[in-house]
């Protein structure tokens, strides 16, 4: 008989522990202007997608971008306050 592997998607656990990371390290973002924001944000969706096309977005690469856009994102929320 032919066992097959169960995969277990991990990204929801994965996602969650970010966003709880990102919102107890709030206040260690520095704070930057609308351009450096606009300019890390090229940035990082540039690196993904290098590292979509060269097929090295594995799971701790989406971790990696999951965590820099989370702390993006909080950038920008305090930018606009």
């Amino acid at each position: 008989m032919l066992r097959t592997a169960r995969h277990c998607d991990r990204r929801p656990l994965t996602t969650l522990l970010a966003l709880v990371l990102l919102v107890t390290s709030a206040r260690l973002v520095p704070a930057q202007s609308a351009g450096d924001l606009r300019s890390s944000a090229r940035e990082i969706t540039s690196e993904i997608a290098a590292q979509k096309s060269g097929g090295s977005f594995n799971a701790a690469a989406q971790q990696r971008a999951v965590e820099r856009l989370g702390k993006l994102a909080l950038a920008f929320i305090s930018v606009s306050d």
